[in-house]
């Protein structure tokens, strides 16, 4: 098995279209679909079905990609830690964590390209890991949500406020025609939920408290597996504009949540008694400005 092949498997499974995956990777569609039935023919199964003109992963696709996750996520891990022995200036490295990479994917590659000198070390942050106050004290910045670190050593500028929640369907779902809803209308659906160790895992329960209901059934899935799953029709999801502004999640139709109206803001944060360098200055001047941008239109 080539490592090379998984990572084609992990960007189709999480795109969802050939020929987008394909463009991403910059190799042919034909080159993209004989590397996934390599992986078929090594396991000895199907790991995608169709469904219109979407790819979406089976059972046993999901199943694999879990496990993908966690090694491209472990070798993410280990370069990160290789590079801290670097002798990378302090003011070409930025150590960034976020709690969605897929929120700030194009401000963070719009950095990058106006600063090609830059030794990015970026970290996917867990909620087990924002509790962890040694870990987050060896970034520079944090890109996450209200409440994510303790505004005792945090000082922070909020980049996105209005965020309000919605909730995203499939364009078959019986909700897909309308505009709003509350969410208690949705207390029978198959919710796709985050999984509990996401930050955003205690925004959605406070959503369903304040709704005064809990999913009876539900399918719980990394980020990367929810377009996947409401693609497949398997259920609805609680999102926020935000998110659905990146367009990540496919061809989801989304519905104003009316009540309960619990936004989502976002927030940069730096330590309050750490001096920064120039690279991360930079980064959060840029960030802002941004994000400033985007209010303005």
């Amino acid at each position: 098995m080539k490592l090379r092949h998984l990572w084609y498997f992990k960007v189709l499974a999480e795109r969802g279209h050939l020929t987008n995956a394909s463009k991403i990777l910059m190799i042919s569609p034909p080159a993209l679909r004989g590397a996934i039935r390599a992986i078929e023919e090594e396991y000895h199964c199907r790991l995608f079905d169709h469904v219109g003109r979407n790819i979406v992963l089976n059972e046993k696709g999901r199943a694999l990609l879990a496990h993908v996750n966690v090694i491209f996520n472990e070798l993410d891990q280990a370069e990160n830690e290789l590079r801290m022995d670097m002798q990378a200036p302090d003011d070409t490295r930025l150590r960034l964590g976020v709690v969605s990479p897929t929120l700030w994917y194009r401000e963070i590659q719009g950095f990058l390209s106006e600063n090609p000198s830059v030794v990015l070390e970026q970290r996917m942050l867990s909620r087990a890991l924002l509790a962890d106050a040694e870990s987050c004290r060896k970034l520079d910045l944090v890109l996450g949500a209200s409440g994510d670190l303790p505004y005792d050593e945090w000082d922070a500028v909020c980049i996105c406020y209005e965020n309000p929640p919605l909730l995203a369907v499939n364009p078959k779902h019986p909700f897909a025609g309308r505009k709003r809803i509350r969410l208690v209308e949705a207390r029978n659906e198959i919710f796709i939920r985050i999984t509990q160790d996401a930050s955003s895992r205690g925004w959605e329960d406070n959503m369903f408290r304040l709704a005064g209901f809990q999913p009876q059934e539900s399918n719980e899935c990394h980020f990367s597996l929810r377009a996947s799953m409401l693609a497949a029709n398997r259920g609805v999801l609680l999102t926020t504009r935000s998110v659905a502004e990146t367009g990540s999640l496919g061809d989801a139709v989304f519905l104003e949540i009316s009540e309960p109206k619990l936004y989502r803001p976002y927030f940069i944060f730096w330590q309050r008694h750490k001096t920064l360098g120039e690279m991360a200055k930079r980064f959060r001047e840029f960030i802002i400005n941004a994000m400033d941008r985007g209010k303005n239109g």
